[in-house]
Order: structure tokens, then C-alpha cells, then sequence
């Protein structure tokens, strides 16, 4: 007995099918991506503003505190 034609999937990977891969891919591929690119984009950020502080002498903060 075949399948009706709009239950046969023409995206197969084997076993995995193609919306168990979106799946997977957006529950654990996203977070690491995200993870990766902010980690990545972090440390440009910093490098850029070491650079800057060092050109303009930084940010001071004083904080007294009165009793």
C-alpha cells in the first residue's frame, strides 16, 4: 500500500527527516551559533575599546561614599 502523495517526503536525510533537522538545528544549533557570534563580536568590541581608552585617556569614576 503506498502513501498518499502529501505524506511522502522528497526532503529525506535517512532516518532524519528534514523537519526533525530544522528542529534540531533551532534548539541547539541557534544558542551555539548565537553563543559563537556574540563571543566573536565581544572581543572585537573590547579590542576597540582598549584602543580608544588608550587614545583618550579612559573613563574615570570616583565614588565616594559619606557617612
Amino acid at each position: 500500500m503506498r502513501k498518499p502523495s502529501w505524506r511522502r517526503s522528497s526532503h529525506s536525510l535517512g532516518p532524519v527527516n528534514l523537519g526533525t533537522a530544522l528542529v534540531f538545528l533551532a534548539l541547539i544549533g541557534m544558542p551555539l551559533i548565537f553563543a559563537v557570534v556574540g563571543a566573536i563580536l565581544g572581543l572585537i568590541e573590547a579590542t576597540l575599546y582598549n584602543l580608544f581608552a588608550r587614545w583618550s585617556g579612559g573613563v574615570e569614576i570616583n565614588i565616594v561614599r559619606e557617612v
